[in-house]
């Protein structure tokens, strides 16, 4: 028995014992534009499912009163920005500088652990509200996943968890799985603080290390690859990048690994800051970054200066020295604000190697 929403005498109605969680971070239009559609679809399907969104940010009105339950957890707890210890700072990235012999390393900033507490979130709900299937996904998964799970549903009559490999069977993705109660309860349910979502990972922080090792208790079917065409990437399932990774009260943003390709590593030298950047590839735009633009605001975000680029080839890099008393940056590529960061903020810097 689950709860009861309605009841008429003999004749009750109760949520389904079939739920969808969807794991909600949307901080901008498009992105809640595409929760939307999403739960759209999903409930023109599956019209009787329980939905739930999770998210670290409150949502749109209309995306509110699409779902069932909406579970706000306010920390976005980020590796290497909130989260640091030995295990953590020993994974950096860094922009080679070869006409001036050096390179510029910074710690990976990461919100693996916040995603993974989503999902735990979620799961913690629906299992408390007695439900037995459970399907969870991104908000930004691919929606070639709603035609996937009637099958998912099925197969958990013989499974415990349904999921995919991500690069290769050593990997999991976690964008898009489903898992019955007691599959969760021996598996995500188990692991709740930071140390024991690590150990779980044998060290390493990464979403797909976690989850290729969190259900080795359970009945699993891995299915390979989501896609099985011949795509350059068959097993990605979402269309965005993580971004941005942890969104303060004021409207400023830690720095990400890089802005769809695009990476920024503010370090200090001397008695001030420079900012180094460079296009580092990313798939979604195949390495092409039409221009860069870094508008330069004082403490009280008067503006001081724009600078930028629009000739940031694949694996080149510039540097910018902002005034002494520049406080905060947007960053714009190709004539979008993307982020503003805090340049002052030790949590963004990188150092020379």
């Amino acid at each position: 028995m689950r709860q009861t929403i309605k009841k008429d005498y003999d004749n009750e109605t109760q949520y389904s014992s079939n739920a969808i969680i969807i794991g909600a971070h949307c901080p901008s239009e498009d992105r809640t534009q595409r929760c939307i559609d999403l739960i759209t679809r999903l409930k023109d399907k599956f019209p009787d499912y329980t939905y739930f969104i999770c998210s670290h940010l409150n949502i749109d009105e209309k995306l509110l009163n699409l779902t069932d339950y909406f579970i706000y957890n306010r920390s976005n707890a980020v590796i290497n920005y909130d989260i640091k210890d030995k295990r953590t700072d020993y994974k950096v990235y860094g922009i080679y500088q070869p006409g001036i012999g050096q390179q510029v390393n910074r710690s990976v900033h990461n919100n693996s652990y916040a995603h993974y507490i989503q999902v735990y979130d979620g799961l913690s709900m629906a299992i408390g509200q007695r439900m037995s299937k459970i399907h969870y996904m991104s908000y930004d998964v691919s929606f070639d996943v709603i035609d996937k799970i009637s099958l998912h549903r099925d197969f958990l009559d013989h499974y415990d968890v349904i999921n995919y490999t991500f690069r290769d069977e050593n990997y999991i993705n976690s964008e898009f799985f489903s898992i019955t109660d007691d599959g969760a309860k021996n598996s995500i349910m188990k692991k709740l603080s930071f140390d024991e979502y690590i150990n779980t990972g044998l060290g390493d922080f990464g979403h797909e290390n976690v989850y290729a090792n969190i259900f080795n208790n359970c009945n699993v079917k891995t299915m390979g690859h989501f896609y099985t065409d011949d795509r350059k990437d068959p097993w990605v399932i979402g269309d965005f990048t993580a971004l941005p990774l942890n969104t303060k009260k004021d409207g400023l943003n830690g720095l990400p690994i890089s802005i769809d390709g695009l990476v920024i590593i503010p370090y200090r030298k001397d008695d001030g800051i420079i900012i180094c950047i460079a296009n580092g590839y990313h798939y979604e735009n195949d390495g092409v970054i039409g221009s860069v633009g870094l508008i330069f605001y004082d403490e009280k975000m008067n503006h001081v200066d724009s600078v930028g680029t629009s000739k940031l080839g694949l694996h080149y890099w510039a540097q910018y020295y902002p005034d002494s008393h520049v406080r905060y940056v947007t960053v714009q590529i190709d004539n979008i604000t993307r982020l503003t960061f805090d340049l002052l903020d030790s949590k963004n810097h990188g150092w020379i190697q």
